[in-house]
């Protein structure tokens, strides 16, 4: 009746106090108080003209609005570990691989129906406790506050091939060659599109950092064999530029770590770099352009280091020296 009457920011109020009201969750869940905050954004945009405090009104909407949605999130991640849950009879006390039974996802899911919940009480009550790590990051990158983000890239990763490793059936990781490979596809299809989702804001994904670490999982995976570039790739597909991912493993591979002699591949980043220039190469990058002028530098200036710095290390790397040559020469016809 309201909005038939045209009082849209009246409306708006109307709707964002029935969001937050303290109704029954069985009456009014979380899915209705998104439905009405979505509703009075929509009406508080309409009188944005018309009102002169409507902006300010609007703003504040949104605001609330981007957190309830967090809050569903959360409230989903919640629901899906339930259902992974092992449950006894009818008390089901079972826990889970995190150490929560169903009565706790239970009760936490009604918690978050019963109210709409600032970004400190969804951190302190639910991210935190129950170890949801994406959704931490969700509400980092909601609320702009401090954090240590390559903890929290860290705790991302590790919480992935946690909860991707299957499991034997006496209850232990399962370490098989086959497994670790499966498990770390999964961890790249979750963790990958992650990044793509933050990359419009580079502070929040620290990518040095993040190839790091999957890299040096992708090298344990290989278990000494040479490692595919399937984290590169997967980075490529996330919209990382040729650049940008080079400098990013330029700097990875200068750091001469010894890791990766540790896992069984000390030319592992190198071998990556050298993909990534033939990939580049292969894009069919216009010479005329920024990016060739890059691509020609890097084969004229950091190519000649790498075959170097591979002379003499036996059959490996001279075929990698061979690539990298293939390359060079091929940039400068």
């Amino acid at each position: 009746m309201i909005e038939a009457s045209r009082s849209y920011m009246q409306a708006a109020e109307l709707l964002a106090a029935l969001a937050e009201g303290d109704w029954d969750p069985h009456d009014v869940d979380l899915h209705e108080r998104l439905r009405y905050l979505a509703k009075a954004v929509t009406c508080a945009k309409i009188d944005t003209v018309r009102v002169a405090h409507a902006g300010e009104v609007l703003q504040h909407l949104e605001a609330k609005l981007e957190v309830a949605q967090l809050q569903r999130e959360i409230c989903d991640a919640l629901l899906q570990r339930k259902g992974a849950a092992p449950a006894h009879g009818a008390v089901q006390l079972g826990k889970d691989r995190y150490g929560f039974t169903v009565l706790q996802y239970d009760e936490a899911v009604r918690q978050l129906n019963q109210k709409l919940m600032n970004i400190s009480e969804l951190h302190e009550r639910f991210t935190e406790p129950f170890h949801l790590k994406l959704c931490t990051l969700d509400l980092v990158y909601c609320s702009g506050v401090n954090y240590d983000l390559e903890k929290l890239w860290s705790d991302v990763i590790s919480d992935a091939l946690f909860q991707h490793c299957p499991q034997t059936p006496a209850g232990h990781p399962d370490l098989s060659p086959a497994s670790l490979k499966e498990t770390f596809r999964s961890v790249l299809s979750s963790v990958l599109p992650v990044t793509r989702k933050y990359k419009c804001k580079s502070a929040y994904v620290p990518l040095e950092f993040i190839c790091e670490m999957l890299e040096l999982q992708s090298v344990k995976v290989a278990q000494g064999g040479p490692a595919h570039a399937d984290v590169l790739r997967g980075l490529l597909q996330a919209g990382f530029g040729f650049a940008e991912l080079y400098e990013c493993y330029f700097r990875l591979h200068s750091k001469q770590l010894h890791a990766w002699a540790r896992e069984g591949d000390p030319l592992h980043v190198l071998r990556v770099i050298c993909t990534l220039l033939a990939e580049w190469h292969r894009s069919g990058v216009h010479r005329a352009t920024v990016q060739w002028r890059q691509l020609r530098s890097i084969a004229n200036d950091d190519i000649p280091r790498f075959k170097e710095e591979l002379n003499g290390k036996g059959t490996a790397a001279s075929e990698l020296a061979l690539r990298f040559r293939q390359i060079e020469q091929e940039t400068q016809a």
